[in-house]
């Protein structure tokens, strides 16, 4: 989080187009995102015009409440508001999306698979 109120996660999402390593590390560009913008908005432009490298999702938040979900890599840019829709469609299955929630993860079957190979029960 920066001194403005504007936070980011990320997590590793492989399923994206266009995987590179000509482009700003993602470390690198969460870095700079945070140096230079004041708000959930400003963060997604600059992570909309960077040049990217492999699949992430990443969540930026302020202290505005404005949440925005992106889903990028050097191919690919798909960006989601909170309060935009009632319901989310996954695996042809309707969820309801909640108000001011914006969601990330994995799925139970793939979780399972990464407990198992991990040697866990």
């Amino acid at each position: 989080m920066n001194d403005q109120g504007l936070a980011i996660s990320e997590m590793r999402y492989a399923k994206l187009e266009g995987k590179t390593l000509a482009g700003e590390p993602m470390v690198c560009l969460m870095k700079r995102i945070l140096r230079r913008a004041d708000n959930a908005r400003e963060g997604a432009a600059l992570f909309r015009a960077a040049r990217r490298t492999n699949g992430y999702a990443y969540w930026l938040g302020d202290r505005a409440g404005n949440a925005i979900g992106i889903l990028a890599s050097a191919g690919e840019f798909h960006q989601y508001s909170v309060n935009t829709q009632t319901e989310i469609s996954l695996g042809g299955k309707n969820y309801p999306q909640y108000p001011d929630v914006i969601y990330g993860g994995i799925t139970r079957k793939r979780r399972a698979t990464w407990s198992r190979s991990a040697g866990e029960s």
